[in-house]
């Protein structure tokens, strides 16, 4: 770094001048004049040596954050992605970025800019929480391009109000209840074939824990029941799509969601039958044989689950959730269970580990002090004791 001094006709200026090798080791200088004191210069110049020591190319263009994001999805994310979360990666952007702080250059959005805008986001804290992670891998990915130091993205804090979906898993007399309802035939005493349908795939994410996505992907020729398996591989696209053109991708939500995995017995005789059934060659079909829109089986859950009188948190991945506790209530280990369910991380299995214990504790304290313990005769003592504190 060096510095000259300069006469102009309003009195003297300084620039100063950066030499430094740019990321493919050619041979660049930076320079910046105007300065009125040498002290400016300095301060400006020992900025810019920063940036260059923490990779940025000071002499590069400025880059929208818009401009990155398109870049990042063209070179990373459309083919990191699933085909489902790409849609949602775009729609999310164009809807709440693109036109907002999107056509400001990266390197001016500071954090306080950044948490101001997530704070007037009107959205839930999940939607808020996604679009956090969409920008957080926009960051990561210009830092790597050396446009900015820092990601700030990672110190926003997500403030709302109301609480995320707490999705449980159910009970298995509360899973039967659900296919008595959804197989219960129609006034004319009809099953219609939808309806059978919607069971199937219930039953398929009840005993698999298949994604809503991944259930109504399957194919019969998926499943080999002379080996009792069934291969996971593939996922619906649907979303922008007439239904006609819904088709499936193998590529999944991540590297671990293909799996072969052994299929049980209840499932495997229900899908026996239901194959003879089923003229199509889909496992999930509608009446015409064409994929089924997922919203449509979770709008069918949503009013079944008031008639019913389930959590207002029951979805379809409240199966998934079933099926990760059933796995644990058996006793099989986390690496096991974590496989089986496909996690990507095994802390998500063990996340699941301990609400299924919790769940466990909370059964056991009831089980030890509901109504009736205060019914044996040698417990009269302390009830007594537990009315005098009332």
């Amino acid at each position: 770094m060096y510095f000259q001094k300069r006469q102009r006709k309003k009195g003297i200026v300084w620039t100063v001048y950066i030499d430094y090798k740019d990321i493919y080791g050619r041979k660049q200088t930076y320079s910046k004049g105007g300065f009125k004191t040498k002290k400016d210069a300095q301060k400006h110049g020992f900025e810019k040596q920063n940036e260059l020591n923490n990779g940025i190319d000071i002499k590069g263009k400025k880059y929208t954050l818009n401009e990155l994001f398109d870049e990042y999805m063209d070179v990373i994310g459309n083919t990191k992605l699933s085909t489902n979360s790409i849609t949602a990666y775009h729609s999310l952007y164009n809807n709440h970025v693109r036109d907002s702080i999107g056509k400001r250059n990266i390197d001016s959005l500071r954090f306080g800019d950044l948490q101001k805008y997530f704070n007037c986001i009107h959205r839930s804290s999940q939607t808020c929480n996604t679009i956090k992670a969409i920008l957080s891998s926009v960051y990561s990915y210009a830092m790597k391009n050396g446009c900015i130091a820092t990601n700030p993205i990672r110190d926003i804090e997500i403030i709302r109000s109301e609480q995320k979906r707490d999705v449980k898993s159910i009970t298995f007399e509360e899973f039967t209840r659900i296919i008595e309802y959804t197989l219960k035939p129609n006034k004319r005493g009809e099953i219609p074939f939808s309806k059978r349908s919607y069971a199937c795939s219930f039953y398929i994410g009840y005993f698999l824990g298949l994604r809503i996505s991944e259930a109504l992907a399957l194919n019969k020729s998926d499943f080999d029941f002379d080996k009792d398996i069934v291969k996971i591989n593939k996922q619906l696209v649907h979303d922008g799509l007439k239904r006609e053109k819904y088709y499936t991708t193998n590529q999944m939500k991540t590297k671990t969601s293909k799996a072969v995995l052994p299929l049980p017995e209840p499932l495997k005789i229900v899908l026996m039958q239901w194959f003879k059934e089923n003229p199509y060659e889909i496992v999930c079909p509608d009446e015409n044989g064409l994929y089924i829109n997922p919203r449509i089986v979770d709008g069918y859950i949503r009013g079944m689950r008031k008639k019913l009188h389930l959590s207002k948190d029951f979805c379809f991945h409240s199966f998934r959730h079933s099926c990760a506790s059933n796995l644990v209530k058996s006793g099989v280990d986390v690496a096991t269970a974590s496989k089986i369910l496909r996690h990507a991380n095994i802390t998500t299995t063990l996340d699941v580990y301990t609400d299924a214990k919790q769940e466990d504790m909370k059964d056991a304290i009831e089980m030890a002090f509901n109504t009736d313990f205060y019914k044996k005769p040698n417990q009269n003592l302390t009830k007594t004791k537990m009315n005098a504190l009332n």
